[in-house]
């Protein structure tokens, strides 16, 4: 599952990094890091949603330790993310213009 994930992340963040040089916008970097990691931001909504219709926690205690660990985990898989899109977006511009024909 990670591995999918892992290579669906890389080869949007290509895409949109493709998209991106081709307006001629060549600030690249943080919006690939924000590509991959915007990943978090949906499983952050998934835990407010486990929380409040799925889960039987209550009380200031275990509210305050899920959602402790719910940003610790989400700030982690931002961090894994972002990596991942930015190597797979740093590797894909090396690469085109490496093979650029100039002419």
């Amino acid at each position: 599952m990670f591995v999918i994930m892992t290579m669906v992340v890389g080869t949007s963040s290509m895409a949109l990094t493709y998209f991106q040089l081709n307006a001629e916008d060549y600030n690249w970097w943080w919006r690939s890091i924000f590509t991959g990691g915007a990943l978090s931001v949906f499983i952050f909504l998934y835990g407010i949603f486990f929380y409040l219709y799925r889960s039987e926690m209550w009380g200031i205690l275990q509210t305050t330790q899920f959602f402790s660990y719910l940003l610790l985990l989400c700030y982690m898989f931002f961090l894994v993310m972002g990596t991942v899109s930015f190597f797979a977006s740093h590797c894909f511009v090396r690469f085109i213009y490496s093979n650029v024909k100039t002419d």
